[in-house]
């Protein structure tokens, strides 16, 4: 199975905050006309943190991954580097 590399996680993780960013903007405008919008604001949020877990499992640990502190609501990106060697 291939495996994302951290870049590619990173790229995954941004895309998904402007999605569930863009989403919500939806939901509060349908709100604000008075229809009642099928998800809520909550939802959206879940479905990216459920999607962040799965990409962090399927992405090279040497590579680093793209954690999410739940607590504070902000990334935390871990990156281990490795050393060029040369022969």
């Amino acid at each position: 199975m291939n495996k994302f590399t951290g870049h590619e996680a990173y790229v995954l993780s941004e895309a998904l905050d402007l999605y569930v960013e863009e989403m919500n903007k939806d939901i509060l405008k349908l709100e604000g006309e008075g229809k009642t919008p099928i998800f809520t604001t909550s939802y959206f949020p879940q479905v990216a943190k459920d999607m962040k877990r799965k990409i962090k499992q399927n992405t090279y640990k040497q590579d680093g991954d793209m954690e999410w502190n739940t607590r504070t609501d902000e990334r935390v990106a871990s990156v281990t580097w490795r050393k060029k060697t040369t022969r």
